[in-house]
């Protein structure tokens, strides 16, 4: 987007930022990708996680109280890594909606946007 502003300005073309703004869409498609890839590794580490936790818990109803209490410990540290992994799902969904977002409005107004910002600049 710095190129594509710098570009518009010296170019007195603001149609750059346009184009600019379809590349930034561009590439939230293709990361749209990237986020289907990660969201299988997550949701393979989540069943992974759940699989541990259940076997550890069958396995804790004939252990010691002491052995019960650290299963416990360890089944709430599962639960925060399952959380984790949630809360980055999000994190990706939310950085792919937004480029798409950026991208598409530059594209749709960035001549228009820029133009205004020239006008209130004074150049």
């Amino acid at each position: 987007m710095a190129t594509a502003l710098t570009v518009a300005c010296r170019s007195h073309d603001t149609q750059w930022l346009n184009r600019g703004g379809s590349l930034v869409a561009a590439l939230a498609a293709v990361a749209v990708y990237f986020q289907i890839h990660r969201e299988i590794n997550l949701e393979a580490e989540r069943q992974r996680l759940e699989a541990s936790t259940r076997a550890q818990l069958e396995a804790a109803e004939h252990a010691t109280p002491l052995a019960q209490a650290a299963q416990r410990l360890e089944a709430q540290r599962r639960e925060r890594q399952g959380k984790a992994l949630t809360a980055e799902r999000v994190r990706i969904g939310l950085a792919v909606a937004v480029c798409a977002f950026i991208g598409e409005c530059l594209h749709g107004f960035g001549d228009v946007i820029l133009e205004a910002v020239m006008r209130w600049l004074g150049k």
